[in-house]
């Protein structure tokens, strides 16, 4: 059997400017991959703070409205009228101003306890203070 011999094969010389034109194909498609990527990055987050918004200002408008009625709940237990019925209701009555008085209190035998000094328990001498002098 006979080999035959190779031809060689010619390629065609490319040009260096045909290579700059691939190059520069790729560099926009990337550029442009990367801009699309960044584009939706932004657009994920701008779409989670709008959904946090939304739920914060619902809070603010339950909050709102809360408080509203704990205002309200409030005057009505601050009310005059209310106190005064249920004071009746325990037996309380109405004293007028004049009947007021000082009421004498004897404290005669009476001890209370006071801190001589700062060390100590015992030698702080809690002694006892006789009010009956």
């Amino acid at each position: 059997m006979r080999r035959q011999k190779r031809t060689p094969v010619r390629r065609k010389a490319v040009s260096p400017r045909k290579n700059a034109g691939n190059g520069a194909v790729i560099l926009l498609t990337l550029s442009g991959f990367v801009l699309v990527v960044l584009h939706l990055g932004a657009r994920v987050q701008i779409e989670e703070v709008l959904r946090e918004t939304d739920r914060l200002r619902q809070e603010k408008i339950f909050l709102e409205q809360k408080t509203g009625d704990l205002r309200i709940q409030l005057n009505g237990l601050r009310s005059y009228e209310r106190i005064s019925r249920l004071a009746r209701n325990q037996g309380l009555v109405s004293v007028r101003s004049r009947d007021i008085g000082e009421l004498p209190v004897d404290l005669s035998g009476l001890s209370v306890y006071t801190v001589m000094s700062r060390s100590g328990w015992h030698q702080a001498g809690f002694q006892p203070l006789r009010l009956d002098h």
